[in-house]
């Protein structure tokens, strides 16, 4: 895993087509913005288990009804 630490307005590269800015830091949170290209899927971390817990279950893969 990678650490890094950043301050208001700095970004880092991912790949060659995707940068992550920082765009603030408050109170403990930071607001980030994604400057790539719009058919690459960006989702927060609950949203994106949601939706493979959901395509697991319609797989038939596991029981997805709790």
């Amino acid at each position: 895993m990678l650490n890094l630490t950043f301050k208001d307005g700095e970004s880092v590269m991912i790949g060659d087509n995707m940068r992550v800015y920082v765009e603030n830091i408050h109170e403990g949170r930071a607001r980030l913005r994604f400057d790539c290209d719009t058919t690459v899927p960006i989702w927060r971390r609950e949203i994106w288990e949601k939706i493979h817990m959901d395509k697991l279950a319609e797989a038939g893969v596991i029981d997805n009804q709790g």
